[in-house]
C-alpha cells in the first residue's frame, strides 16, 4: 500500500488539512447558504401551494357564484313573470270593474230616460184626454145645440177616452 501511496504522491498531512478545510467550508456553506436557501425554498413552496389552493378555492367560489347567479336570474324571471301576470290580472279586473261601472251608469241613464219618457207620455195622454173631453163637449154642444148636464157629460166623455186609450195601449204592447 505504501507503494501505491508513493506512486500517487499522497501526503497524509496535506490530506488531513484538506479534509479539515473541506469540513469547515461544508459547514459554513450549510450554515449560511444551504440552511437559508432551504428556508426560502420551503417558504416559496408553501406560498406556491397556498396560491394553488387559493386559486382552487377561488375557482370553486366562482363556479358557485355562477350557479347562484343563474339561480337568481331564474328566480328573477319567475318573479317578473308573476308580477307581469298579476299586473295583467289587476288590469283585467280594473277593466271589468270600469266596464261594469260604465254599464251600470248607462243602464241607470237609460232607466231614467225611460222613466222620464213614460212620465211625459202619461202627462201627454192626460192633456190629450182633457183636450179631447173639452173638444167632445164643445162638439156635442154645437151638434145638439145645448149642453147636457156638465157632470154627466164629463163622466161619459172620460169613460170613452179611457176606452180609447186602453185600446191604443193594448195595440202598442
Amino acid at each position: 500500500m505504501e507503494d501505491i501511496i508513493k506512486s500517487f504522491h499522497i501526503d497524509w498531512k496535506l490530506m488531513m488539512a484538506q479534509l479539515i478545510n473541506f469540513t469547515i467550508v461544508a459547514w459554513v456553506l450549510w450554515r449560511w447558504a444551504l440552511k437559508p436557501l432551504t428556508k426560502v425554498m420551503t417558504k416559496r413552496a408553501e406560498e406556491i401551494s397556498k396560491g394553488l389552493q387559493d386559486a382552487k378555492t377561488a375557482a370553486e367560489g366562482l363556479e358557485q357564484l355562477k350557479i347562484t347567479k343563474q339561480e337568481m336570474i331564474k328566480e328573477a324571471k319567475h318573479e317578473a313573470a308573476a308580477i307581469h301576470k298579476q299586473a295583467e290580472l289587476t288590469a283585467e279586473k280594473y277593466r271589468q270593474d270600469t266596464v261594469a261601472k260604465v254599464k251600470a251608469e248607462a243602464e241607470k241613464a237609460v232607466a231614467e230616460v225611460k222613466q222620464k219618457f213614460i212620465s211625459e207620455k202619461d202627462e201627454m195622454f192626460k192633456e190629450v184626454k182633457q183636450q179631447a173631453a173639452s173638444l167632445v163637449i164643445q162638439a156635442t154642444a154645437k151638434v145638439l145645440g145645448k149642453v147636457a148636464a156638465p157632470k154627466l157629460d164629463k163622466e161619459l166623455i172620460e169613460q170613452a177616452v179611457k176606452e180609447v186609450v186602453n185600446k191604443s195601449k193594448s195595440k202598442n204592447i
